[in-house]
């Protein structure tokens, strides 16, 4: 008992570092954004089965506010058995084009045949069941351009709906977005979500796009640390304007969930060392905390450290995410912090288990 307790404070003190870091990355301001002329950009959106999610999708594109600025949209079929080729057909969008994959097949494989097609300097990926506000597209180019960047992350939230699922998700993204956007701003960038990342045509060509790559998921994170080892992290950038939010759409059921963290987890095997070292130590942290809540049911002397750890951990996880919660108009889920934290543990516990014995699946494909 005696050398329990400062090893779990030790870690517990390490957990709370990593997290201020990230909070410290967060609060750094982004540049002042000038209007320029700008090069142009073309809106990539690679979908499979969106047949539902492809009308609100588009439609939010239509609704941009930016006519001033090159660009085009950029459809990519990864051959879906749906009626999304139907759909896409019916909506008569005379701006977007659509192609679609023969040969190859995945996310990766439909942003490559994006990249080859398109036209402009700068390219952005969407997912076709998100959705954008007017200023979305103005906002990211230009951040992108006064930067200098070579990618560009953006904000992502879930799509608000009822039950505690999708509060407790929204809260998680939150967080996601704190460690992405601070990781980035304090030159150390870690993460990125597919759903708003852009970059630029020359620099994914440069590192030859996901050549190497054989993980099928993970065209963000993988993308991201490659352009940052060949140009450097000052090269990565991320908008964390509320003009640039974008909203999509969360797992529905906890099987769903569970498939996608499994498939998240995966990846994570080819992270570099920094991101993977990061991931490990936040996971583990998790696991460990999970599992001294349920020793402490059997050894009540735990209990104070248990109640320690978790006083702790709510409070440097509130410090990282209450400022997104606020950026994103999400207040109203301050007060699940306290039940998602505690929660949260399991979660990860969970996730590592599944990761053991569960075969991950996306729209009806499996996932190696």
């Amino acid at each position: 008992m005696s050398f329990f307790f400062p090893i779990l404070m030790l870690f517990t003190f390490s957990y709370s570092v990593v997290i201020l870091l990230h909070w410290y990355g967060w609060t750094k301001k982004s540049k002042i954004i000038i209007p320029i002329q700008a090069e142009g950009i073309s809106v990539l959106v690679a979908f499979r089965n969106e047949a539902k999610n492809l009308p609100a999708c588009m439609q939010s594109l239509r609704n941009l506010h930016c006519a001033a600025l090159p660009h085009e949209f950029i459809f990519v079929d990864d051959h879906s058995d749906d009626h999304s080729v139907e759909v896409f057909h019916q909506s008569q969008f005379a701006k977007a084009k659509l192609l679609q994959l023969t040969e190859s097949s995945g996310k990766k494989a439909a942003i490559s045949m994006g990249v080859k097609a398109a036209q402009f300097p700068y390219i952005i990926i969407l997912d076709a069941d998100s959705t954008v506000p007017p200023g979305w597209l103005e906002s990211m180019l230009l951040s992108a351009v006064n930067g200098g960047f070579k990618a560009l992350g953006g904000l992502v939230k879930y799509k608000e709906e009822e039950g505690f699922l999708n509060r407790f998700l929204n809260i998680e993204m939150c967080s996601l977005m704190g460690i992405t956007a601070g990781g980035i701003n304090s030159r150390f960038p870690v993460l990125a979500n597919g759903t708003n990342f852009l970059f630029r045509r020359d620099a994914f060509l440069a590192v030859n796009g996901y050549a190497g790559d054989t993980f099928a998921s993970g065209d963000d994170v993988f993308l991201l640390q490659k352009i940052a080892q060949k140009f450097g992290a000052k090269s990565i950038g991320f908008n964390s304007e509320s003009s640039a939010l974008v909203l999509t759409q969360a797992p529905i059921n906890f099987k769903e969930l569970l498939h996608q963290r499994v498939r998240w987890a995966g990846k994570s095997k080819g992270y570099r060392p920094l991101a993977k070292t990061l991931t490990i130590f936040i996971g583990l942290y998790n696991v460990v905390m999970a599992l001294v809540i349920l020793s402490a049911l059997f050894f009540p002397y735990l209990i104070p450290f248990v109640l320690a750890m978790f006083i702790c951990k709510m409070m440097m996880d509130a410090v990282l995410t209450v400022p997104v919660l606020s950026r994103t108009q999400q207040q109203h889920l301050l007060p699940y912090l306290p039940v998602v934290a505690l929660v949260y543990p399991f979660y990860i516990l969970l996730t590592a288990l599944a990761t053991l014995v569960l075969k991950p699946e996306w729209k009806g494909r499996a996932i190696k």
